[in-house]
């Protein structure tokens, strides 16, 4: 019987064999990790285009908050994400006016002056040219009314809180710089406009028209209804069926007024007296006693109106508001 042996060449033969063999497996695993790690990349790419997932709450990608783990909650997700979302091609739709004033609510807040539906005014108008409305108007009324004031008139479409008030006013704005000031801005034009500019640009059906407070500085109160008149011809100019209200001055707070030399409750009467008069004498303007809606019972605004007793908050702007709408006029 032969017996086999294993020869030196058969174990360099069994050696290179196992070589090749283990070449060929580590390039089957090789192929492999590329395969799952493209898999996965693939996969992983996919799911970060959409969303990542941290502690249960779905975070934009793109939007990592500088928190730590334990503040994020802190971060709407809610809101990034709605914020975030469009359709593409579709734009979205800017709610309509009257949409707006339908669901709108105007509501006066309690003060401690009487409800302004019990205030009677001392308005003026003529009988040959106007008709008092008995009913209050509702706040679509003023769609088509402008204010044309200074920093009072501007604080008023601050605070008054109405969706479609509009105001050709500015701080510091006085009668005699109708012309020259150009701190009006047009929205429809998109630039700044002087008052008697803006006027003609966008004419409205009835202005609203206050000044005074800072030209009671002014020593010749002759020339201050002199410009006033020609800011009222000027008006009937461009809108000649416009219903216009000559505001008088509203009150200072009694501290201002005995604080101070030139903006004095006296000098306010003297003033609105003089307005008063002017209206009288053309008599194709009404004198609207605003200032009854937020005098207390010796004629001065309270201190609760005002932080600088001169300018009204929110509640008296609306109280202001609300005379208004109690108080409108219509031609005949």
């Amino acid at each position: 019987m032969s017996i086999n042996r294993i020869t030196r060449e058969d174990i360099i033969r069994l050696k290179l064999e196992r070589k090749r063999q283990a070449r060929k497996l580590s390039m089957i695993f090789s192929i492999l990790a590329v395969i799952i790690v493209g898999v996965s990349l693939v996969v992983f790419y996919n799911l970060k285009d959409h969303k990542n997932v941290t502690n249960g709450k779905e975070m934009l990608v793109g939007v990592e908050p500088s928190l730590g783990s334990s503040d994020i909650d802190k971060i709407d997700y809610d809101t990034m994400i709605s914020q975030s979302q469009t359709v593409e091609g579709v734009e979205e739709e800017e709610p309509d006016e009257s949409d707006i004033l339908d669901s709108f609510v105007f509501e006066v807040p309690e003060t401690s002056l009487p409800p302004v539906e019990e205030i009677v005014g001392n308005d003026w108008y003529d009988e040959s040219y106007y008709t008092k409305s008995e009913d209050i108007v509702d706040i679509r009324y003023f769609s088509k009314v402008v204010f044309v004031g200074d920093s009072r008139t501007e604080g008023l479409l601050l605070y008054a809180g109405l969706p479609n008030i509009n105001g050709y006013c500015y701080k510091g704005l006085t009668v005699d710089k109708l012309t020259s000031s150009s701190s009006i801005y047009v929205e429809e034009y998109g630039n700044n406009y002087t008052c008697y500019d803006a006027i003609s640009l966008v004419p409205y059906d009835t202005y609203y028209c206050s000044f005074g407070i800072n030209e009671l500085g002014w020593v010749n109160i002759d020339l201050f209804i002199e410009y006033f008149n020609e800011l009222i011809d000027h008006i009937r100019s461009v809108s000649p069926d416009a219903v216009i209200y000559v505001q008088n001055i509203l009150p200072v707070s009694q501290k201002e007024s005995t604080s101070d030399s030139i903006f004095t409750q006296e000098r306010i009467n003297l003033f609105n007296e003089e307005l008063l008069t002017m209206c009288q004498e053309r008599k194709d303007v009404i004198y609207l006693d605003v200032a009854s809606a937020v005098m207390d019972e010796e004629g001065y605004l309270p201190s609760e109106a005002s932080g600088d007793g001169i300018h009204c908050n929110a509640s008296y702007c609306k109280r202001i508001i609300q005379y208004i709408r109690c108080n409108t006029y219509t031609k005949k």
